[in-house]
């Protein structure tokens, strides 16, 4: 245990001077930027009515999502490339371990600028007409958006550990961000808790009557995948060239 927490401070500090973290945290507080700036009275379960806040919140957490993932991915890719990692495997240091730290880190980075923005966002919008869920309804919808945010990390992760840095960071991207479209798109069923429907629960939360009992089946799944992907991850970063 010890050294799996020694393992996610070495990834901080990379991280830190790599520039990803202060980017990471950039990216996920900007996207609370449109609940603070854009129109209120605006909602889109009026016919014919512009994107409201809420929705236009919601694309931006999906976007920065696939920016972490991205960097997740290309930061792991990096550091096999450079041979960061395989510094630490000739150290009696289990290479799972290595994941699991670095999942550790990126976990922790991505909670402290998710907090932020939904602060920003909680504070912008709870005054107003748009947002009619109380705290418990919007701090579940949030830790759906967080479970989410665990999931595409391990996604980077397993990429990264695969190819390498461009085009793991690019994959990354795209899958990350393909999961959001299609959550929006509307092309599965909205009955199913899978996690491309977190994203629509927070555009919607102007309609939301349960939010709670919405948000802690997706936050499962989410969960769920996030261990399987950290899980492969770890299984193949076992057999990867570091």
């Amino acid at each position: 245990m010890i050294q799996t927490v020694v393992l996610a401070g070495l990834a901080l500090r990379e991280l830190w001077f790599s520039y990803r973290l202060l980017a990471t945290l950039f990216v996920l507080l900007l996207a609370g930027a449109p609940a603070a700036i854009l129109p209120h009275a605006a909602t889109a379960s009026l016919a014919g009515a512009p994107p409201s806040a809420l929705t236009w919140y919601a694309v931006a957490l999906g976007g920065s999502l696939a920016i972490v993932s991205a960097l997740t991915a290309g930061a792991m890719a990096g550091g096999r490339r450079h041979g960061w990692l395989g510094w630490l495997a000739l150290r009696p240091v289990p290479r799972p371990r290595l994941a699991i730290g670095w999942f550790l880190a990126w976990a922790g980075v991505l909670l402290v600028g998710l907090a932020f923005a939904a602060l920003l966002a909680w504070v912008a919008l709870s005054g107003s007409s748009l947002l009619l869920v109380g705290p418990a309804g919007f701090a579940a919808a949030m830790g759906a958006v967080a479970a989410l945010g665990l999931m595409v990390i391990g996604l980077g992760l397993l990429i990264g550990s695969v190819l390498a840095p461009i085009p793991a960071s690019l994959l990354a991207l795209l899958l990350a961000g393909a999961l959001g479209l299609v959550g929006f798109g509307g092309w599965l069923p909205a009955n199913l808790p899978l996690p491309s429907g977190i994203l629509p629960l927070i555009a919607d939360l102007d309609l939301a009557t349960r939010p709670v009992a919405s948000a802690l089946p997706l936050t499962g799944v989410a969960l769920a995948i996030a261990a399987g992907l950290l899980l492969a991850a770890a299984a193949v970063l076992q057999r990867a060239d570091l």
